[in-house]
């Protein structure tokens, strides 16, 4: 059997101690499989971004083990992130591009970072992959912002990571850019085999991936394999999660 990208296990997180404590995440057990696009929704405080930020080695959970590509994430902060930098991409809504530094320069960054070698030309190929070959010189600032979007995405594809973690990606775009990031990322998924984890409101944007995960009181609250928009609204009201932002209108991708 195929080492899944992604095996989690009784991961859990607890904030504060004593009668105020929150348990952020509550023995979460997830596996994937290489080359599938998974969308996680929730409403706040469900523990969707908890369970990012630990996956992704950003923050050390309670307990638990989470394996990337096989290889156990480390516990030692200055080991994860070395790890991270090797098997694990990420994109962020806030996006954290470097402002003076060029869309190319931006998409190399990860590579310079872990001392690895910078192949020739592989920034304008991934920014060609992105629709963005003829802006690989150009500033953040000179940029829209779905452009700066996507250029987060080649970032994060760049070191072929084991998995691709995006936060809301599309949570600040309008809907034709965002259905075009969207469509990216489900590309990257067909065409490359990225294992891609998506973290969003948006039924609309959570159609776009193989399954969609569902988190409540941070515990996982239902899955649902090959989801429409429409049957993706209804299962989140279905497991109490109607706090998530309507999309069927379409506005949200």
């Amino acid at each position: 059997m195929e080492t899944p990208a992604l095996d989690v296990s009784g991961l859990s997180m607890t904030y504060g101690s004593g009668p105020g404590a929150v348990e952020a995440l509550r023995e979460v057990g997830l596996r994937l499989e290489r080359g599938t696009f998974t969308a996680l929704m929730g409403p706040s405080g469900s523990g969707k971004s908890t369970f990012l930020n630990c996956v992704a080695g950003l923050e050390r959970p309670a307990a638990g083990t989470i394996t990337i590509g096989g290889r156990a994430l480390p516990n030692d902060e200055a080991a994860a992130t070395l790890f991270r930098r090797e098997r694990i991409g990420i994109v962020f809504q806030n996006l954290n591009l470097l402002s003076y530094l060029s869309a190319g320069q931006n998409v190399e960054l990860p590579l310079r970072l872990a001392g690895r070698r910078v192949p020739r030309g592989i920034a304008r190929e991934l920014l060609d992959q992105v629709g963005l070959g003829d802006r690989v010189h150009s500033l953040p600032a000179e940029l829209s912002g779905g452009q700066q979007q996507r250029v987060a995405i080649a970032r994060g594809l760049v070191t072929k990571p084991d998995v691709l973690f995006a936060d809301e990606p599309t949570g600040a775009l309008d809907s034709r850019t965002a259905r075009n990031v969207l469509g990216i990322l489900r590309g990257s998924a067909d065409r490359l085999g990225q294992t891609i984890v998506m973290v969003t409101h948006d039924p609309v944007a959570a159609a776009y991936a193989d399954q969609v995960v569902f988190l409540a009181d941070g515990r996982i609250a239902g899955q649902m394999a090959n989801p429409t928009a429409e049957a993706v609204a209804v299962a989140a009201q279905m497991t109490h999660l109607d706090q998530l932002v309507p999309a069927l209108s379409g506005t949200g991708a």
